[in-house]
């Protein structure tokens, strides 16, 4: 079985060089808006209903949503 490593980009070209980075950026805010990207809610769930969100199915294509219990 292959080794698992982790991932990162905080070495990547683009992440070292602020003004690139802040430019990619900016490109990147401008695809948000699209309708691609909106996330229709269907429930929300605290971390500890992963279970629960897990198997949460929505007729209308609502999303489950985890968010911390801080």
């Amino acid at each position: 079985m292959p080794d698992v490593k982790g991932f990162g980009n905080f070495m990547s070209k683009t992440v070292q060089d602020p003004q690139l980075l802040n430019e990619v950026l900016v490109e990147l805010g401008k695809l948000f808006d699209r309708p691609q990207f909106k996330t229709k809610i269907g429930r929300k769930f605290d971390f500890s209903q992963l279970k629960d969100a897990l198997e949460y199915s929505s007729t209308d294509g609502g999303k489950a949503i985890l968010y911390p219990s801080w």
